[in-house]
């Protein structure tokens, strides 16, 4: 009789074993599950967050590229005289008018969606209506500027010689609203005119 008990001992899982590891396997399946679309999100930002540092140093490069060799330097912020309504628009503080190395009238201009250089544009900063120059292009190509990434900024001023550009950050559009990624904070980035002479 010892020896049938123990041939039966030696078999498979009962029922009740079987049911309580199919009961774990759901569960800890449940959980793995659960934690995909919060690690998928962590991964999303963290992506993000990377491609916007990259375009914040782009662009730090292009703007410095293109106005370094500038000359007759002009920010709509700085008020013509006793006239200080171009200096309070908004869309103002964000236009720099200059002339370029091979001498074209050009304007770099922040918009909603990127920043914009026009060449060979007749820049009219003191009129309160500012229109989209032609022909303009980004100043960050489309290709760096990946996953509705765009840069902007808030203000630019010249003074002595230096470009300081207020408010320089990277923001993501999302739906109707748009998400800052990476921005300078309150520090201004200031760029060294070489060519503003003439």
């Amino acid at each position: 009789m010892k020896q049938k008990n123990q041939k039966r001992n030696r078999g498979g899982f009962t029922l009740a074993e079987t049911l309580i590891a199919v009961l774990i396997l759901t569960m800890v399946a449940g959980i793995v599950a659960g934690g995909i679309p919060a690690a998928r999100n962590a991964l999303d930002k963290a992506v993000d967050t990377s491609h916007s540092q990259l375009l914040l140093s782009t662009t730090m490069t292009s703007l410095r590229n293109e106005l370094a060799m500038a000359r007759s330097i002009t920010c709509a912020s700085e008020p013509d005289d006793d006239d200080e309504s171009v200096a309070e628009d908004p869309a103002a503080r964000k236009i720099i008018s200059y002339v370029d190395s091979s001498g074209a009238v050009c304007t770099l201009q922040s918009e909603d969606d990127g920043i914009y250089v026009a060449k060979e544009a007749s820049p009219d900063i003191s009129s309160d209506v500012y229109h989209p120059r032609i022909p303009q292009r980004l100043l960050v190509s489309e290709q760096a500027a990946t996953k509705n990434l765009y840069a902007a900024f808030t203000s630019a001023s010249y003074n002595n010689g230096i470009v300081k550009i207020e408010g320089l950050k990277v923001c993501k559009k999302q739906g109707d609203s748009e998400l800052v990624l990476s921005d300078l904070g309150d520090v201004a980035f200031e760029i060294e005119v070489i060519g503003r002479k003439g």
